[in-house]
């Protein structure tokens, strides 16, 4: 299967792997060098199997991906925006799904029948989460093959992450466009009038390439630096796309309007065709639209999770086509959608601390994030030659980038599941896998990365011995005879995949008949603030409270803290465990119905009039589509806009082949829009996506 592909000698030989032996595969090249198509190839080995993306839209692009290369086969995806449960699972084919959604399944005893292969795409981003997955399916589903993807795993650790996987390495350092790394040093001196100046000298592997100045400009928004390596590049790199990179949303938005705004300046015409688009978006589709707006028709776009799916499919296929000059992003698209252009700009070689968004306490960015993205450098079909810009402010800046980011290839890969709050949760599982005794626990902790990495296990056996205790303290696991069995709250537990204190509050407010939406989300952020925020952090928790009692789901829309970002997810998930427990309890009064209403609901929508009324009328899974995508647009009592009533369409109906007719009827009728144009609109997009489909198809 290589759909006309030329296919590189790694491809061949793992390829080769995949038929020769049934051992597992770990695939190590570098960004777009075409691990994906291995992946694939796995899949079509097998016939069935699950591809798993550790974001929504790396799911989403996947997703379409294989919907394209496979057109026989049903591929189905699962993820906080979209069900999955038993019946699709196992009447479909190929299945894209969240790391999250695949610790549901495996819990299941159809899961190894329907699941000969599982791919791991990022396979490096070793969370607690999913380590303990991947420790799982080799424990439990010895028989389920595992095809580990990655970019970025450091020489050092590939022996023992090998040997943990038992898998063979596939490894190839050839990339489709070769690189080349300028770091930019900006330093202010005076000239021989006494003016300041700004010098800039170009390094290109130690040895100084450009060598040149420019005025000094009192720039406290740092944009200065961002013209001038927009020049450097145009000058010596070639007129292409340039993809900025900056570590949070907001400055991705100010680097993309800087830019635009110089465009019009210098003079340069609109886009007349990129203006048409921008005026088919609508002003109130996210907190950044407005902005959109305003740079689409200079041919600059940026792109990021605060964006509605309309907007980020916009710049995405825009990007795509080559109609963008400039396109500004954020780290995160590490382990995003594929966005390669010929230059790749870091705004700065600096993250930022977890306690905020703005600029704050100076962090060196991963250095594993840091070659992901400079891979995007160069796009195989157009460049022979990728460039990716860093700029340095000093030294200090200088030295860190020469010898640290520049001089390795990957971070050190290390396991997080020393956690007592997360192995607190994973015990109960444990114990009614089987794991019951303390030596069978410790012989799946050894089977665990950190098992195989470590030399020394005995803090973390130190801590779990700790943990069974307060288990047992808290009735949850009771040991006899040197045995643990679960209690009934410890198989509840251990069935909702949750942390004991949160089932506690769960179990304490339903008893109780408790509806208050405020009581609900205050004592579960509370409980779990310092797991998901961090410890010893009361105005983050603070923050964080009042903005989800206001917007609940719809956090994701609006400009808020990537933490309070973070619990709006982790509640989400509490809340659908808290529908499990419902059904695990078969409550027999109208409770459950009412607290759907008044908490869940609530939590979905916040005070988005819009939503609320179409709750009525649409699936759990399709409201969350839209809170994600459209949140600020769903406060009005109507959509007039025909652009907004498009993306509700798409959103909706785009991937489905029946026509909705009714609810269609009924959801034009909520937000205000004439019924036959909303289902003329509905058509249009099935029509679009079919044609992306074809498209796709061909393409791959």
């Amino acid at each position: 299967m290589n759909n006309g592909h030329v296919l590189y000698e790694y491809q061949r030989t793992a390829n080769g792997l995949l038929e020769s032996t049934d051992r597992n595969l770990l695939i190590i090249a570098p960004t777009g060098a075409g691990k994906t198509l291995v992946g694939y190839e796995a899949l079509a080995k097998y016939g069935k199997g699950i591809y798993t993306a550790p974001t929504r839209a790396l799911c989403y692009e996947k997703w379409q991906e294989l919907c394209g290369m496979f057109p026989q086969k049903w591929v189905v995806i699962g993820n906080k925006d979209y069900s999955l449960g038993k019946e699709l699972f196992r009447r479909s084919d190929f299945r894209v799904m969240t790391p999250w959604k695949l610790n549901q399944l495996i819990q299941n005893s159809w899961f190894c029948d329907q699941s000969p292969v599982v791919v791991f795409d990022e396979i490096h981003g070793l969370t607690a989460d999913f380590e303990i997955i991947i420790t799982k399916l080799k424990e439990m589903y010895p028989s389920v093959r595992l095809i580990g993807l990655s970019a970025t795993v450091d020489e050092s650790d590939e022996a023992k992450f090998a040997s943990w996987l038992n898998a063979l390495v596939v490894k190839s350092d050839e990339r489709p466009v070769p690189l080349v790394e300028r770091v930019v040093h900006f330093d202010t001196d005076l000239d021989e009038s006494g003016n300041e100046t700004t010098l800039v000298k170009v390094y290109e592997n130690g040895n100084v390439i450009i060598d040149t100045e420019f005025p000094f400009i009192h720039d406290l928004g740092r944009n200065a630096h961002v013209s001038a390596i927009r020049d450097l590049a145009e000058e010596h790199g070639g007129t292409a796309p340039v993809l900025w990179f900056s570590p949070y949303r907001g400055r991705a938005v100010e680097m993309a309007s800087w830019l635009a705004q110089s465009h019009r300046d210098n003079g340069q015409p609109e886009n007349e065709e990129l203006g048409q688009l921008a005026e088919q978006l609508s002003a109130e589709g996210s907190e950044f639209s407005r902005e959109l707006i305003n740079c689409l028709p200079t041919a600059v776009g940026f792109h990021h999770g605060g964006l509605s799916q309309q907007e980020r499919e916009m710049v995405f296929e825009q990007a795509q086509a080559g109609k963008l000059k400039d396109i500004a992003t954020c780290f995160t698209l590490a382990q995003g959608v594929n966005l390669p252009a010929r230059h790749i700009v870091f705004d700065t070689i600096y993250d930022y601390d977890n306690a905020s968004d703005e600029p704050g306490g100076k962090r060196l960015m991963d250095i594993s994030i840091f070659r992901q993205l400079e891979g995007r450098a160069g796009r195989p079909q157009y460049d022979d030659i990728g460039f990716v810009w860093i700029p340095v402010f000093s030294e200090v800046e200088k030295v860190e980038v020469e010898e640290v980011l520049l001089k390795y290839k990957a971070s050190k890969l290390e396991s997080r599941i020393f956690n007592p709050y997360f192995l607190t949760a994973t015990v109960p599982q444990l114990v009614q896998f089987g794991f019951d005794t303390p030596e069978k626990i410790a012989g799946f902790i050894k089977a665990t990365f950190w098992g195989k990495a470590s030399q020394d296990t005995f803090p973390l056996m130190d801590q779990l011995q700790t943990i069974v205790g307060r288990l047992i303290d808290k009735a949850v696991v009771e040991a006899s005879d040197g045995k643990l069995t679960l209690t009934k709250v410890g198989v509840q537990v251990a069935k909702l995949a949750m942390h004991p204190a949160e089932y506690e509050v769960i179990d304490r407010l339903t008893r109780a008949q408790e509806l208050d939406y405020e009581t609900w989300v205050s004592e579960l952020v509370r409980t779990t603030a310092d797991y998901v925020i961090g410890q010893n952090r009361p105005e983050e928790v603070q923050t964080c409270l009042e903005e989800l009692k206001v917007y609940g789901l719809a956090i994701y829309s609006a400009k808020s803290k990537h933490y309070t970002r973070d619990m709006a997810d982790y509640l989400s998930r509490l809340l659908d465990i808290t529908r499990s427990y419902f059904r695990l309890n078969r409550r027999m009064d109208d409770f459950e119905e009412r607290w759907e209403k008044a908490v869940a609901g609530r939590f979905m929508f916040g005070q988005l009039h819009l939503a609320e009324l179409l709750s009525a009328v649409l699936r759990r899974d399709q409201l969350k589509r839209l809170i994600r995508n459209l949140g600020p647009a769903l406060v009005n009592y109507h959509i007039p806009d025909e652009p907004t009533q498009r993306c509700i369409a798409r959103l909706l109906w785009g991937n489905s082949s029946f026509s909705p007719n009714g609810m269609a009827t009924k959801v034009a009728e909520i937000i205000g829009a004439e019924p036959e144009r909303f289902h003329a609109l509905v058509e249009e997009e099935q029509t679009k996506t079919r044609a992306k489909k074809i498209n796709q198809e061909v393409r791959l």
